[in-house]
């Protein structure tokens, strides 16, 4: 007897134990999503992985909520631009998925890891995750899931300049959010249709879906969204080249985002209005709404974003003739960039820094960073396939524009000419890629075209030098 009150007694302290590791880990968790939704990444990550470590100890009844956990830290990764360990939470969670046929939660895997891909310009694997979430959403028939799959499809097309696929796609989740009756996600749809019509330079019907979208979240009483609508619809007020009511709605969101503490939306915004002021030629200003923005970014973690505003800074100084203040806001961008291993943006910067030292008639040094940028353009080209690949192509083709410019200006005409017929057969070979691969049509330099002519003939090809700032 005594054995068994013993037993019974040493249960009883283990239970009371076990539910309060439980708790202390749900806790955890909690406060890490509570952290998340304040920006605060560094801070959420670290609570959520203590959440894991004390979970995993719980056993297979805990394996479920160990998922969660990993997923909140996976996000939290992908947030602060540390893709590989994003990929590396949500990989461990697909095993628990799949061990406990979990579909649902597979779907919200693929399209996250599909974020992770599209994060760093690698649209192609970016595709395959979206379309297997999307896939898996329509056999469990879930339309609040299939709306998002069609929302981010869309968005991935948007960035690679198919507007006419990006539409289709935000306008199937824009009847999916409407059948659905779901106010906040048919406003967010209206937005995206609204930036396709801005990027065709539609600018009356981009206006009409932004300001329906505003009115929407007007009635709904959300001011971040409502914060978010004025600065779309300024920034088609910039584009259209109307500064003025531009500078008027990106300040009224401002105004919103100071009363709401929304500091991303802040520093968008900032960013935005800093633009306006570039644009207009008021160099000081635009220096200081950019520095703003660097600010609230630093503030958060957000290194990513912490790069694109250094290199906003850097093109400021572009414009006052300050080369070498500009290459000092570059190569900390750049650092930036290769410490969070995203391609698309270092390969932006490279071309930057090579504008740079153009500018500084160092050609030689701006044809090394030009070519570098090329190589990782080249490397993120060949990752797409079929149309995705050749509209990355045509997307990219500045920098074999100034590649060209430095090498006539450095007096190598055989480089710049190699570059001149390499960049158009290139083209050539994705608008044919049905027939011919890559190496049928290489380019063998201008000596090969040299030994066909005679001393009669000649080839006059043209390249614009007339670049004004050449940065992104």
């Amino acid at each position: 007897m005594r054995i068994l009150i013993a037993c019974i007694f040493l249960f009883l302290v283990f239970t009371s134990a076990f539910a309060q590791t439980a708790k202390e880990a749900d806790e955890l968790y909690l406060e890490g999503k509570k952290l998340y939704e304040n920006y605060k990444y560094n801070d959420a990550l670290e609570k959520f992985i203590k959440a894991a470590e004390i979970n995993k100890g719980l056993g297979s009844n805990r394996e479920l909520i160990l998922g969660y956990v990993y997923t909140w830290a996976g996000l939290s990764l992908l947030k602060l631009n540390q893709y590989d360990q994003a990929i590396e939470f949500f990989q461990k969670v697909l095993v628990i998925a799949d061990k406990m046929g979990k579909k649902d939660l597979i779907a919200i895997l693929s399209d996250n890891i599909g974020q992770v891909y599209y994060s760093r310009g690698q649209y192609e694997k970016a595709l395959d995750y979206y379309k297997k979430a999307l896939a898996i959403n329509e056999e469990l028939g879930k339309k609040g899931a299939i709306g998002i799959s069609f929302s981010n499809i869309g968005q991935l097309y948007y960035s690679l300049g198919q507007y006419d696929k990006a539409l289709e796609y935000f306008n199937k989740a824009l009847i999916t959010a409407e059948e659905l009756g779901k106010n906040v996600d048919i406003a967010t749809e209206l937005n995206n249709i609204g930036t396709v019509y801005h990027s065709w330079g539609e600018y009356d019907k981009s206006l009409k879906y932004h300001q329906k979208a505003l009115s929407m979240h007007e009635v709904l009483g959300q001011k971040s969204f409502i914060a978010t609508d004025l600065n779309n619809i300024g920034s088609v007020y910039y584009d259209w080249g109307q500064y003025a009511k531009a500078l008027a709605h990106y300040q009224k969101a401002l105004a919103l985002c100071e009363g709401i503490a929304q500091k991303g939306v802040s520093a968008d915004v900032l960013k935005n209005i800093g633009q306006v002021y570039h644009s207009i030629g008021q160099y000081d200003k635009a220096l200081e709404y950019y520095k703003k923005a660097l600010s609230l970014q630093e503030n958060m973690g957000k290194r990513g974003e912490i790069a694109v505003e250094l290199n906003n800074i850097g093109k400021v100084y572009i414009s006052l003739r300050k080369y070498d203040n500009a290459l000092e806001y570059y190569l900390k961008a750049i650092a930036i960039a290769k410490e969070l291993g995203k391609k698309s943006d270092i390969a932006t910067f490279l071309n930057n820094i090579g504008s740079a030292f153009w500018k500084l008639k160092e050609y030689a040094k701006a044809a090394d960073y030009f070519n570098q940028a090329v190589m990782i353009k080249e490397e993120l080209r060949l990752t797409a396939t079929g149309a995705v690949r050749r509209d990355y192509l045509a997307s990219q083709i500045h920098t074999y524009q100034w590649l060209v410019s430095t090498y006539i200006r450095d007096n190598k005409t055989y480089q710049a000419f190699d570059i001149i017929e390499l960049s158009s057969s290139k083209y050539l070979i994705e608008q044919m890629s049905k027939k011919l691969d890559e190496k049928s049509l290489r380019f063998k330099g201008i000596k090969e075209y040299q030994k066909k002519l005679d001393d009669n003939t000649a080839i006059i090809n043209y390249a614009n030098l007339n670049l004004i700032e050449g940065t992104a």
